[in-house]
Formats: structure tokens, C-alpha cells, sequence
């Protein structure tokens, strides 16, 4: 263990560490600015990658990568005046999803239109098309995963 530290004391050793805390401290303002002007819900679906030569690369899960890249250019302009960034680059990171995905509305057919939509896909021969029809006829979609 004594040569392992005394290792890391000599000068090489010690600017690497330097110039990696410095990048520790930097991604740390960068996730802190970047948390602070996304919705609560989507502040842990992203991490840093990289920040080099003005150019930060963020991992996002495909999930939401559609929905923050909606949002490149006002988290641009406010990377770019806090911590110089002029790019983003994005990358799929299909760990990084800090909760599942929940359909936005439940299926509203009224009783009627689930009726006939039930007797109609009884005639359909594709078994997967007839069987999603029937599920949905019976009100069944917001409980499937699939």
C-alpha cells in the first residue's frame, strides 16, 4: 500500500488527478445548470458523457432523448453562457431512465363505440390486429405493457 501512494505522489501522477478533479468539479456545475432548468421528472434521465473543446456529450435514454432535444437550443443558450458550451451531442444510454413510462390518458370509448369497435374486429383475420381491437373495445389498453 505505501508504494501505491508514494506512486501517486510524483508529479505525473498528481496533475492527472488535478486536471480530473477540475473535470469532476466542471461536469458537477454542468449537471447542476442542466437540472435546474429541466422539469423535476426529467432531471435524472440524463448523465454527462464529456465535455471537451466547448462540446458537451450528455447519455440519454432513447425514452426521453426526442423530448430533450426539443429542448437543445434553450439549454444551449444557458450552458453557453454559464460554461462556454456551444454543442451538445447526445448519446443513447438505455441504462439511464430514472422511471417508467406511463401512457398520458387512459382510453375514453364510450360504451357505444366500444360495442360496435368489438362486433367489427371479429371479422378481421390478422390475430394480432383483432386481438389489440378486442382489448381495446373492452377498455384494456392503459393496463397492457407490451
Amino acid at each position: 500500500m505505501q508504494k501505491l501512494s508514494s506512486f501517486l505522489h510524483k508529479p505525473a501522477f498528481s496533475a492527472i488527478s488535478k486536471s480530473a478533479k477540475e473535470k469532476a468539479t466542471i461536469f458537477v456545475a454542468i449537471h447542476d445548470s442542466l437540472t435546474q432548468n429541466l422539469p423535476k421528472k426529467f432531471a435524472n434521465c440524463f448523465n454527462i458523457v464529456n465535455c471537451e473543446n466547448g462540446t458537451l456529450t450528455l447519455g440519454v435514454n432513447s425514452l426521453w432523448l426526442l423530448w430533450i432535444k426539443g429542448h437543445e437550443q434553450d439549454l444551449l443558450k444557458i450552458l453557453n453562457k454559464k460554461h462556454g458550451i456551444k454543442k451538445i451531442k447526445w448519446r443513447n444510454d438505455s441504462q439511464n431512465i430514472s422511471s417508467p413510462v406511463v401512457p398520458r390518458n387512459d382510453v375514453r370509448i364510450s360504451d357505444k363505440s366500444s360495442d360496435l369497435l368489438y362486433s367489427m374486429s371479429k371479422d378481421i383475420k390478422h390475430d394480432k390486429l383483432r386481438d389489440a381491437l378486442q382489448r381495446l373495445a373492452r377498455k384494456e389498453i392503459s393496463s397492457q405493457t407490451e
